[in-house]
């Protein structure tokens, strides 16, 4: 198993290349996060073995749990938190709260008193509950920021931390079982066994999203890279534009008329606001304004028009030879989205039905 644990890390490590996600380009940064996260995960075992040979339980109990609160949980939640790209949610200096737990510890060595214990259960799970809160809140940030920003969410989504954080609980209730009963089960007995596979099963999944997960940099129409990781609640017009004010965003109709939708540039896939916005001859928060006066993301606004135009040509098709009719998963591709699975989400989200209940609805009109 430590073999196992050992190989995913240093695949995320050493290699700068995914296996397992296509041509996407992944963020290095975010690799290395989940790589050293894998390593030190594999490293406690080292540390956690010769406990198993300790009978009193409580002083196996609070080394173990110790241990994970100094340092895997702290890679963790960095890790966790380094998937929200668009900044920077959790300053370093909170995972110092982490080392709070040691009061008790080092008290309960001290006296042995068995109220410490429970004190050291207590502050554990509060640090645990605050971090994944945090966490929570600030994921919700980010998928703002991914519908204000990007019309494809595909490989930059990461809800699945919403399952990483599930499986990690139940995993750490496995645990918790596994060390109670440590005085009296042997190494190779059934739950520490369960704990090592439903671990190893969670470091795999991690492996596999991170090879997904897409790096959070477009490209400009006219210029290098812009990169996303930048706050862009932060960024301010130019002076000349500040001194035009409101009129400027009511053009923006005009301009993406212009634009955006009588060219078909929607069409265009993976299309950001900056790109969107470059083509347009203004700026991103300009155009967010517009998107949010309107009560709409920017992510809603390209879809619907990616769906509008995949009716339209369905429907034309339709009309002459039905042999000639084009695949539902081919139109898809043509109106702009990157796989048919993104597509069927993106129509049920606009219309309200399925694919293949609008066409069976158009199909009886007919």
């Amino acid at each position: 198993m430590l073999t196992f644990f050992y190989v995913l890390a240093f695949y995320l490590l050493c290699s700068s290349r995914n296996a397992f996600g296509n041509q996407i380009i992944t963020d290095q940064r975010l690799r290395r996060q989940a790589g050293w996260m894998i390593f030190a995960e594999a490293s406690l075992y080292l540390v956690n073995i010769p406990l198993y040979y300790v009978k009193d339980v409580n002083t196996v109990q609070v080394v173990s749990i110790t241990m994970d609160l100094l340092v895997g949980f702290p890679l963790i939640f960095r890790f966790l938190f380094s998937l929200l790209q668009d900044k920077k949610h959790l300053p370093d200096s909170l995972l110092w709260l982490f080392l709070i737990p040691l009061v008790p510890l080092i008290l309960w060595f001290i006296t042995h008193n068995v109220l410490l214990i429970w004190i050291l259960f207590v502050v554990s799970i509060c640090l645990i509950a605050f971090f994944v809160l945090l966490y929570l809140r600030s994921l919700r940030e980010y998928r703002s920021f991914l519908l204000d920003n990007f019309a494809d969410l595909e490989s930059k989504e990461v809800m699945w931390s919403y399952n990483l954080i599930i499986a990690f609980t139940i995993l750490e209730i496995v645990y918790f079982i596994a060390w109670s009963q440590v005085s009296s089960l042997s190494y190779k007995s059934f739950w520490p066994f369960l704990f090592q596979i439903m671990e190893a099963a969670l470091m795999a999944f991690i492996v596999l999203r991170i090879d997904r997960q897409q790096v959070l940099t477009v490209p400009s129409n006219t210029g290098p890279q812009e990169d996303i990781q930048e706050d862009y609640n932060t960024i301010e017009p130019t002076e000349k534009e500040e001194t035009v004010g409101d009129p400027v965003v009511s053009r923006m109709e005009i301009l993406l008329k212009k634009f955006c939708e009588e060219p078909g540039l929607y069409r265009q896939q993976d299309l950001s606001l900056s790109a969107l916005a470059s083509a347009c001859g203004t700026n991103r928060t300009y155009l967010g304004r517009y998107f949010s006066a309107n009560g709409v993301t920017y992510n809603s606004y390209i879809n619907g028009l990616r769906i509008s135009w995949f009716q339209n040509a369905m429907l034309s098709a339709m009309k002459g030879d039905p042999k000639e009719v084009p695949s539902i998963k081919s139109l898809s591709i043509d109106s702009g989205f990157s796989s048919y699975d993104t597509f069927s989400r993106a129509f049920h989200s606009v219309t309200g039905t399925s694919v293949k209940q609008w066409l069976l609805d158009m199909e009886n009109k007919s």
